[in-house]
């Protein structure tokens, strides 16, 4: 099988991150694709990340419907504080040790990825998948990337996805303020977030 891994802090889910990963299930020819929400992030360690418990649940609501995402409680219950993102993957590559995998990272990662804990580890255990974005890295920068990034002559691949000015910082930004966000997140989710009365005080 193929299996595609897609971490994040999901803090919430959004629009966005289905469209990214309707584009990774299609053009990786995935047979599935594990949403892994994470404790704290390495590199979100001051972000206002609400309880684990509520990021859980949007991320379910939001894939409900879509046959081949899944949804991951791994990192919230085997990580006692920082998600690294190596020690996930050992663990679903022990789960599915003849799968090929493919873990899904922004152009934002990619650039940095070098500063990912045991990154190299993660180059073995994981086809790496980038989502392209034309308009921020020429052809030269992605051919610095692409030779940063090789591991025995298998190169990231690129996943194209529609560009959507949506991030999870906006969407708490207007919970806060009162303004709408119906169009940027499933309707589901948005109610949710309403009825637990989520980022209203950040």
């Amino acid at each position: 099988m193929k299996i595609g891994i897609y971490g994040g802090s999901f803090n919430p889910i959004h629009n966005a991150h289905i469209q990214m990963a309707k584009c990774f299930s299609e053009q990786m020819k995935l047979d599935k694709c594990i949403f892994v929400p994470n404790r704290i992030s390495p590199f979100k360690t001051e972000e206002n990340v609400i309880e684990s418990i509520f990021r859980l649940e949007m991320v379910n609501i939001a894939v409900e419907g879509f046959d081949k995402f899944e949804v991951s409680d791994f990192e919230l219950t085997n990580s006692q504080e920082i998600s690294y993102t190596y020690l996930t993957l050992e663990h679903y590559r022990n789960i599915f040790p003849n799968d090929e995998l493919f873990l899904l990272i922004g152009l934002d990662n990619a650039v940095n990825f070098d500063k990912w804990k045991n990154w190299e580890l993660i180059l073995n255990y994981v086809s790496l998948c980038i989502v392209d974005r034309p308009e921020i890295a020429d052809k030269e920068g992605k051919e610095k990337i692409i030779k940063a990034l090789s591991n025995k002559s298998k190169e990231p691949h690129w996943v194209s996805a529609p560009l959507m000015e949506i991030s999870s910082s906006i969407i708490r930004s207007k919970v806060a303020k009162g303004f709408k966000i119906n169009e940027l997140v499933p309707k589901k989710v948005e109610e949710y977030i309403y009825k637990h009365n989520l980022y209203s005080n950040i």
